[in-house]
């Protein structure tokens, strides 16, 4: 006999637990049915992995409300207790401990465990009182931030009364004044400190430097406080960064995770390492263009416990050297993005690791497909593959390579030019049904074919005829320049209506095969995959769990495919729908019918008018971010009217001229994020 127990039933830890599987925007909305459910949504476990980004002070006053008192009545209206945020990420934003914030430090300061601040200004006392307020912080991040090591007094005053205990990663990147003195500061601030990351820091390499800064008594005075275990601060100087007291510090901690990259570090200084940090289990050497050799003590020193790998944009590592990466068979993560010479040879190599989860081989020139399709075989663990860009890899190799590989999680295969991509789909559309990020953008060949399913359809195989010349196949027309550009595009027409023939007697078949296999799929990027239509995005696209889509681009995207998008692919939070000049109005007004819709991105689409933004303020989802550059149709007073109703500032901007050109605008600069959180 079935029993049925009502949702308020069930004990508070198993309401908890059933939430740990729903998303951010799901729990907020279980959070809302009742009191208990309120109470299951705050348990600390379900808010390890979110952070809390804050760059408006806007989002200091929501954190933390003031109380309001009635004037009539003179009554206090409670305030609610503060949510159970554990990470926060401050950028580009004075932080201090007054004024604005006064009350979000003693708020939420015992709660913190991972606190970033990127390129933010913060004077040295509030820095230190920040650090009092948060004594079970465990992973701090400091980019940029200049001003607060200027005079070198920071943590000057917490030497002997502040201990951090539970720290455990330290992030000290993107700086340019930090010094020997600062560094041992911090560390002597975390007894348990484990992880450390200097990247982009003015590390000087330079053993003549050091002794330079370091006279005879004062280095044998730093080297034997060193042994005997204890952090040098008054010794260390106040003037220089060096990574010779780098290494005698962090080998006191015995650090299993280091990240020096994008510094000057050479062989010898990668020598020095192997042999003073034998406790490394992870490894991060970016954009280390010095480095030209040394991977072979790499592969001797840490050869069976060296477990994760960064050497991407080192790209004057020689080939006989990346093959003594084979040796390392313990890696579960190496990134070879961007490292120039990595050959057939060193593909072969890497059959080795069987125990690789990543494996990033993007922008590389010299990688042999038939090589590396038979190294994937080896990879029984595998569950990241990136091959974005490979200049000599050909059909064949990349149709082996998905075939041998172990069913996979992501899947990134950006700027691929190969004429038979919607095979290698087909193939990833069957083996890999566990893929949740997908990256086709800059393929081409990319086709509704590919996407539904029936590429290997003999029935709908095309015709010879179609590749004849424009006279052959419209016999009326009277004029015919035979380019190769029209032929392309009475292909594409004729191939276009015939699979629009057949989809709708094959529709529910289709529903089995195709990219409607991939249910899991919570990211997929078709960029500039201008051969993709509202057939493949109106049939097949049914993923009730994808949250990014990108098609940016893609010409044949009409208002019919916001239509069956809103309606198939009901939580979608991020769209990017650039340089789709099809969209009308009325495709806009579909999607304020997104419940999850967060970031919009409609630059380029010029059909668009004043309509299309009083359709989005009738929007059901969270919509923060809106980018609506080069719609030349909308004006000032209705883009003033939505600045209003959003809650944040809106990227947008009116053309002088609709008939200048507009070029792209440039990215953003990098901002180092969360090593395991999602920002």
């Amino acid at each position: 006999m079935a029993v049925r127990v009502a949702g308020d039933e069930l004990p508070c830890e198993v309401v908890s637990h059933l939430m740990s599987f729903l998303p951010l925007r799901d729990r907020i909305s279980a959070s809302a049915t009742c009191r208990q459910w309120y109470e299951a949504s705050r348990a600390p476990h379900l808010h390890a992995r979110e952070v809390v980004l804050v760059h408006t002070s806007r989002a200091i006053k929501d954190l933390c409300p003031e109380a309001v008192v009635h004037p009539d009545t003179l009554e206090v209206e409670p305030v609610w207790p503060p949510p159970p945020f554990q990470n926060f990420c401050f950028r580009e934003l004075e932080v201090r401990t007054t004024g604005e914030m006064r009350h979000f430090w003693p708020r939420f300061g015992r709660r913190i465990l991972r606190l970033s601040l990127q390129n933010c200004e913060v004077s040295e006392k509030a820095f230190n009182d920040i650090l009092v307020q948060c004594p079970n912080l465990r992973y701090l991040h400091l980019s940029g931030c200049n001003e607060l090591y200027m005079s070198g007094k920071v943590l000057e005053s917490c030497q002997g009364t502040l201990r951090l205990q539970a720290l455990d990663e330290l992030q000290l990147t993107n700086t340019r004044y930090i010094s020997d003195c600062i560094f041992n500061r911090f560390v002597a601030l975390a007894p348990n400190l484990r992880r450390v990351a200097l990247l982009g820091c003015n590390i000087t390499c330079s053993s003549a430097v050091f002794g330079r800064f370091y006279p005879e008594p004062r280095a044998q005075q730093l080297r034997n406080q060193l042994a005997q275990g204890v952090i040098p601060v008054d010794v260390a100087a106040a003037n220089v960064f060096t990574f010779e007291n780098v290494l005698g510090v962090l080998s006191v901690r015995k650090v299993i995770s280091l990240g020096v990259g994008v510094t000057s570090l050479a062989f010898d200084n990668l020598n020095d390492l192997c042999q003073r940090l034998n406790s490394v289990r992870a490894l991060d050497l970016r954009k280390c263009f010095q480095l030209v050799k040394g991977l072979n003590r790499v592969a001797d020193a840490f050869s069976a416990t060296l477990t994760d790998l960064d050497l991407s944009d080192c790209s004057f590592l020689t080939s006989a050297d990346l093959r003594h990466l084979g040796k390392l068979t313990a890696l579960h993560r190496l990134n070879l993005n961007g490292c120039k010479n990595v050959d057939g040879e060193v593909a072969h190599e890497l059959r080795n690791l069987s125990k690789l989860e990543l494996l990033d081989l993007s922008n590389n020139e010299r990688v042999l497909g038939p090589i590396l399709s038979q190294a994937m075989a080896a990879m029984t663990q595998l569950k990241h593959l990136y091959l974005n860009r490979l200049a000599l890899l050909d059909s064949d190799s990349l149709l082996q390579i998905v075939k041998q590989a172990p069913p996979l999680i992501t899947l990134e295969m950006a700027g691929c030019v190969l004429p038979l991509i919607d095979a290698v789909l087909a193939v990833v559309c069957t083996r890999h049904t566990t893929i949740k990020r997908l990256n086709l953008a800059n393929c081409p060949f990319v086709t509704d074919a590919g996407l539904t399913g029936l590429s290997e359809n003999p029935e709908l195989e095309c015709p010879p005829a179609y590749q004849n010349t424009l006279m052959d196949v419209l016999p009326h027309c009277g004029v015919s320049l035979g380019s190769k550009a029209e032929r392309q595009i009475v292909y594409e027409a004729k191939r276009k209506k015939q699979l629009a023939v057949h989809l709708t007697p094959l529709k529910e078949a289709m529903l089995q095969q195709g990219i409607c296999n991939l249910t899991a799929l919570s990211s997929l990027d078709l960029s500039n995959c201008s051969r993709v239509s509202d057939l493949s995005v109106r049939n097949v696209f049914r993923f009730n769990q994808l949250r990014f889509l990108s098609l940016e681009r893609n010409c044949q995207i009409t208002d019919s495919s916001i239509q069956s998008l809103v309606m198939h692919c009901p939580s979608i939070e991020e769209l990017n729908l650039q340089d789709c000049g099809q969209l009308t109005n009325l495709g806009v007004s579909y999607l304020s019918h997104l419940q999850r819709l967060r970031e919009l991105n409609l630059n380029g689409c010029d059909f668009l008018g004043d309509a299309s933004l009083e359709a989005l303020m009738t929007s059901k989802g969270p919509l923060r971010n809106v980018s609506l550059q080069r719609c030349s149709k909308l004006t000032p007073n209705a883009v003033n009217i939505f600045c209003n109703w959003l809650s944040h500032s809106i990227n947008w901007s009116m053309p002088q001229n609709k008939q200048q050109s507009w070029c792209m605008p440039p990215p953003p600069p990098h901002l180092p994020s969360f090593t395991d959180a999602d920002c």
